[in-house]
């Protein structure tokens, strides 16, 4: 016997289809993110470190310390 679900129970096709393709997404190991953050910043070690995108990678990189 089908019943009728209150609205917060229930789901739109689309909403649906991002969360099963949100599921998909790769999991990244933490370890091999901070190694790639090590390499840019190690290609990166004689900028101008007043770069907005090395900002933003030091501190991110930070983070994961």
């Amino acid at each position: 016997m089908a019943r009728d679900l209150p609205a917060i129970y229930t789901i739109d096709e689309e909403s649906l289809g991002d969360t099963i393709e949100h599921s998909r997404l790769p999991t990244f190991d933490v370890v091999e993110i901070g190694f790639a953050y090590k390499d840019f910043l190690t290609l990166w070690k004689d900028a101008d470190p007043d770069i907005p995108i090395l900002k933003q990678a030091k501190a991110e990189y930070a983070k994961l310390q």
